[in-house]
């Protein structure tokens, strides 16, 4: 789960702008860390995603919506909660306005916890739950440790989740007074889904399953696929739009790269649909996507299912690539430096120490990333949460998280258990902040 550039740069902008301690920015950054830890153990997707999360709440206070979709919240009990959760995601306004939220009010108490499951918005592709946790008279831990989603067969349907860290912005503790509303998006394997779903979620206090009714037949006929098979390059390297499918709660966009290229492109910067008039719709947190393999990837943007628009054209200008000699970065953990010259100049190992994590044994490996003036507010992974030793025995790093030191220096963080690796170990470059450019434009509708 890779990524959060010029996407979290507008939230980013105002985050800086903010009267914000330095112990405060240190919990974001804390969060970030927790939040990609916990989501690892579930289906990989790009950073992005799990950043986004981390950091949404601190953002509430500036979301903005349309007066129509103001003016319909307004008379409905209860959407005011919601639609702080909708982060500005249009899209999902437009399918509420539809109709489209279904009202579930599933409860559950637990040692006088109760978790209800308020409702949600769902399709095919997606589905994203609205819920709120209860404790009377006593604050309470909302953060998210683990969380499924089931068939009536007992069978996994997630693919790549979404959800919010709940930190503390005074870099207290992470408790909240009771209640708590979260939300948690998760993507489907339509070959899966059945009717009822369960949806079970575990936080420190327990875990709590709920029987989620789940139409079928309904949702699958609910999108617009458009067939594309167009190839375009930027400075020589090629990809291929396959497919736009348009769902109520989002748009796939579907790419292939040529495995040709010389370089790996690891995140496209500004992919849009546009329509004739020009009016865009892209993702409010930033682009996120999911991965099948390094040459096959899915970019998700705000859905204009309901929008209904004459003609839609793709547009992209700017995509972040490394040089595939360059994407494996060795590190002698003793003697504490790099091995040899890597060919990814833009990284340099700052410091190897013990006990700074979680896990008080593990091996804390800071990164200084040299990031360009696009990239001063960014949040993004640089490696991969597998790395291997010299024998070629692959490990999981306990977690990754990113420090903005300054506006061209950002720290890459790499938390990773304390064995007796076989010589130095390698970890693979999934993101790299240099670019390649162009000028994009095909016409999907």
């Amino acid at each position: 789960m890779r990524d959060l550039e010029k996407e979290l740069a507008k939230m980013s902008e105002h985050f800086y702008n903010m009267d914000v301690s330095d112990q405060s920015k240190s919990a974001i950054y804390t969060g970030i860390e927790q939040a990609k830890k916990r989501t690892k153990r579930k289906r990989r997707a790009m950073q992005s995603m799990i950043v986004a999360a981390a950091i949404l709440l601190l953002f509430l206070s500036s979301i903005k919506i349309s007066p129509t979709f103001a003016d319909y919240i307004s008379r409905v009990p209860g959407m005011q909660t919601i639609v702080t959760l909708l982060n500005g995601d249009h899209g999902l306004e437009d399918a509420i306005n539809h109709h489209h939220l279904q009202k579930l009010d599933l409860s559950q108490t637990k040692n006088g916890t109760t978790v209800t499951i308020d409702s949600m918005i769902a399709d095919s592709d997606q589905v994203i739950f609205f819920y709120t946790i209860k404790h009377p008279g006593k604050k309470i831990n909302p953060e998210l440790n683990n969380f499924d989603v089931k068939n009536k067969d007992g069978h996994s349907v997630m693919g790549a989740a979404e959800f919010n860290y709940a930190f503390a912005q005074d870099a207290r503790v992470s408790k909240k007074q009771s209640p708590i509303h979260d939300r948690l998006s998760v993507s489907l394997d339509a070959k899966k889904l059945t009717d009822p779903l369960y949806l079970s979620l575990t936080f420190k206090m327990g875990t709590w399953t709920f029987k989620v009714p789940y139409d079928v037949a309904k949702y699958e006929k609910m999108k617009m696929s458009y067939p594309v098979h167009q190839t375009v390059s930027l400075e020589g390297q090629k990809l291929t739009v396959q497919s736009v499918t348009v769902y109520p709660t989002r748009i796939a966009v579907h790419i292939t790269y040529d495995p040709k290229n010389t370089k790996q492109i690891t995140h496209l910067d500004d992919l849009q649909l546009v329509d004739k008039q020009g009016r865009g719709w892209t993702p409010p947190d930033g682009l996120v996507g999911t991965w099948s393999n390094e040459n096959d990837q899915t970019f998700y943007l705000q859905s204009n299912y309901f929008a209904h628009p004459r003609s839609l054209y793709l547009r992209l200008t700017r995509a972040r690539a490394i040089d595939k000699s360059a994407r494996y970065v060795t590190v002698d953990l003793k003697k504490k430096k790099l091995v040899g010259n890597p060919a990814a100049k833009q990284i340099a190992l700052k410091s190897i120490r013990t006990g700074v994590s979680d896990h008080k044994n593990d091996l804390t490996l800071r990164f200084a990333v040299h990031v360009p003036s696009i990239d001063r507010h960014s949040v993004y992974g640089i490696f991969d949460i597998t790395f291997t030793d010299q024998s070629g025995k692959q490990y999981n790093t306990r977690s990754e998280g990113t420090e903005m030191f300054s506006k061209s220096i950002h720290y890459e963080i790499v938390n990773i258990p304390n064995r007796n690796y076989k010589g130095p170990i390698t970890l693979k470059i999934m993101d790299y902040p240099e670019r390649i450019h162009g000028d994009v434009r095909i016409k999907v509708k």
